[in-house]
């Protein structure tokens, strides 16, 4: 199917995103962190949102990665990395630390010596997560933790236990949270659903047990830590009556151009494919978004370059696909965490 571009009477959504905003004036030692708004040819407008300090980040050592999230209302927002403050002359020692935003104001530091893995609650909320040390050589995990995000206060809930398999996620009901574990040999997965209020947990059993990877809430990756399940890959609408789905899921050294399918499916059942196996070149598609009414999807869609010396690179576009038209638009410059303006 040859792709259809934009005519002169349909125009795309507008989208927004997060990124560093160096020309925004900012106190000393810090660097605006701003909400843009764009269509596909040019920024509209920006708004200053979270403060950050310049810091020296490590990026040679077998350490942890970090990890960042930010609030579905935008209101918070928080990192754990390995860094360095770059006050520190010649410093050589870097150390875990978590940063916590609220709008316009200095970060916080969250009292945790490791670094912190977490998602944020469906109502913004509460963020939830545990506490990691990785080398090369080993592995320590520490105790999951719930932070209220409107004091700052970090509360233990309880030792990370053996066998977990760093999968987590949210309740709709912002009051329960699940994660997997491991047994022997890997033979079987057990699954837990935890009370971030009272740190009472349960294992799960028959299709409750299956809840986490099959039911349509639970499988939304803004609630979730590791969101990818059985090669498939989601994006919700913010009512949550319409998603956008992508299979199959693979790595780059398994991706085959043409290969990854689109289909958009409605909580009522209601299923459209809008992208068939072959129909495109691209090597991977990540689903972004989907509007409220399934109108209009954005994609993610990868290709592997070459330069004139041989050279590979990743090649990104940033596109919208009316469902109805077929048409698709690209927003020049943008990055991969935008979404349609909520």
């Amino acid at each position: 199917m040859a792709l259809k571009f934009c005519l002169q009477d349909e125009a795309p959504p507008l989208i927004e995103g997060m990124e560093y905003d160096r020309d925004q004036p900012a106190p000393s030692g810090y660097v605006w962190m701003s909400r843009y708004v764009r269509n596909t040819k040019e920024i509209l407008r920006k708004e200053p949102l979270f403060l950050i300090p310049i810091m020296k980040h490590i990026d040679t050592s077998p350490v942890t990665e970090g990890h960042i999230a930010l609030s579905r209302d935008w209101k918070y927002y928080y990192s754990s990395q390995y860094i360095a403050s770059t006050e520190e002359r010649n410093a050589i020692c870097y150390k875990p630390t978590t940063l916590f935003w609220t709008p316009r104001q200095p970060p916080v530091r969250l009292p945790f010596s490791s670094i912190f893995i977490a998602v944020f609650s469906p109502n913004s909320q509460l963020l939830c997560g545990f506490t990691v040390d990785r080398t090369l050589e080993r592995t320590i995990y520490g105790s999951f933790y719930v932070v209220e995000c409107a004091t700052r206060k970090a509360r233990r809930l309880f030792p990370v236990p053996k066998g977990f398999s760093e999968r987590l996620g949210w309740y709709p009901d912002n009051l329960h949270f699940w994660y997997t574990c491991e047994t022997a040999g890997r033979q079987k997965m057990q699954v837990f659903k935890c009370n971030v209020l009272t740190g009472k947990r349960i294992l799960l059993r028959g299709e409750l047990r299956k809840q986490p990877f099959q039911d349509w809430d639970l499988l939304d990756p803004s609630y979730r830590y590791t969101s990818m399940t059985n090669s498939q890959a989601f994006a919700y609408a913010r009512n949550h009556q319409v998603r956008v789905r992508v299979e199959p899921i693979r790595g780059w050294s398994d991706a085959k151009p043409g290969m990854a399918q689109v289909y958009v499916e409605w909580r009522n059942g209601q299923l459209q494919q809008l992208i068939r196996k072959g129909e495109h070149q691209w090597i991977l598609i990540h689903p972004k978004d989907v509007s409220e009414d399934g109108q209009w999807v954005l994609l993610l869609c990868q290709n592997l370059i070459k330069d004139a010396e041989g050279r590979e690179s990743i090649s990104s576009d940033l596109v919208a696909w009316n469902t109805q038209t077929k048409r698709h638009y690209v927003y020049s410059e943008a990055a991969a965490g935008w979404q349609f303006v909520r």
